[in-house]
């Protein structure tokens, strides 16, 4: 998500995580967050380090103006996002969690 929201194409997978620290402010907030994920044994830090991470990604979505602020759940932007979609091509196939 991180490289969509930067345009940019997304790395071959072993250097998704590496290609992080590139893309500004929202990549290395994300990767920061995901270190503190997969460096904890708590739950409770593991529980926040997720938080981070979303709160990181809707406050782009939100800066981009490619959805409204609308709680801490990613889901509810994404549906936020498909109703915007007007080219009937596009949303064929797209299945709403509505």
């Amino acid at each position: 998500m991180v490289f969509l929201l930067q345009r940019t194409y997304r790395p071959f997978a072993k250097w998704i995580f590496h290609g992080l620290q590139n893309l500004g402010h929202l990549g290395s907030g994300v990767q920061e967050y995901l270190l503190t994920v997969a460096g904890s044994d708590s739950t409770d830090a593991i529980e926040a380090g997720i938080e981070g991470c979303l709160g990181v990604l809707i406050d782009e979505l939100v800066n981009q103006k490619l959805a409204e602020r609308g709680g801490p759940y990613l889901l509810d932007y994404g549906v936020q996002i498909q109703r915007t979609i007007e080219d009937s091509t596009l949303r064929e196939g797209l299945h709403s969690v509505d």
